[in-house]
């Protein structure tokens, strides 16, 4: 289990420092401003969505904590095959079980 704050950070680490480096120009300078803004907001979001029927069925959350693994075991066998995602305005990128591993690492604080 993972403090929520740590797994947001590590969230947060993992585009800036993984997905951002991939855009060039407006589409970079957007993105950047979206993470940015969205990240001032990323605690009532997580207050909403820990608190939220559908999440609290999955049993990943635990008063202020995330079981990162128990979200891992479960992606990681779809993660096999890499898998297009289509982010509007920023555009398509491709994640594998490589990216999975590297997000979960950024989830713990490990990176």
């Amino acid at each position: 289990m993972v403090a929520i704050t740590i797994a947001q950070d590590g969230i947060l680490r993992y585009i800036e420092n993984e997905l951002l480096p991939q855009l060039t120009g407006l589409k970079r300078a957007g993105a950047t401003v979206y993470v940015a803004l969205a990240s001032k907001n990323m605690e009532r979001l997580m207050q909403e969505y820990k608190d939220h029927q559908a999440v609290q069925v999955l049993g990943v959350i635990d008063g202020d904590e995330i079981d990162v693994d128990k979200l891992y075991d479960a992606l990681e066998p779809v993660m096999k095959d890499r898998m297009r995602v289509d982010i509007p305005i920023v555009g398509e990128f491709v994640f594998d079980h490589d990216d999975l591993v590297k997000l979960t690492e950024y989830m713990k604080g490990a990176r």
